[in-house]
């Protein structure tokens, strides 16, 4: 498993892997699924 935060696939470039690829916030491929920010609004110490 190779994991990523990044949202490119310059991971990939470096080998020829055989690796199932996880992008944490998403990537530029699909770009209605990446995650810019996260905040955690709902909690009452924000």
């Amino acid at each position: 498993m190779l994991l990523s935060f990044n949202y490119t696939a310059t991971a990939k470039m470096y080998g020829n892997f055989n690796l199932d690829s996880n992008y944490i916030y998403g990537e530029l491929e699909h770009p209605k699924n990446i995650i810019v920010g996260y905040g955690d609004e709902l909690d009452k110490d924000y």
